[in-house]
């Protein structure tokens, strides 16, 4: 014998279901995954940025440590000075233009 035939309630039941699924999913694809993305990618920046500012303030820290022993302190802080000065100029390449 065969079995009878799904009653027409329980298949428009189930059919409605993953239809509102399928566009709950397709919703959330496109508004909520990019967003959790960019999250993500700014929360990394910063903390790259942070490891990048602590290590240049260790590593300066470290120089100023070694030479102060074996140069007048004078030559350091010129060398310091000059090399702040210089990233400073750098940096100040990528600024945006003032607006009049």
């Amino acid at each position: 014998m065969s079995e009878p035939p799904p009653s027409p309630s329980s298949d428009w039941a189930t059919q409605a279901i993953d239809s509102l699924e399928s566009i709950i999913t397709a919703i959330k694809a496109k508004t909520s995954d990019p967003l959790v993305k960019l999250a993500h990618t700014v929360v990394y920046a910063l903390a790259g940025v942070g490891l990048v500012f602590a290590t240049l303030l260790l590593f300066t820290m470290a120089a100023v440590h070694f030479w102060s022993g074996h140069w007048h302190v004078w030559v350091l802080y010129v060398g310091l000075g000059g090399m702040f000065f210089l990233g400073g100029l750098f940096l100040r390449t990528f600024r945006a233009p003032r607006r009049s």
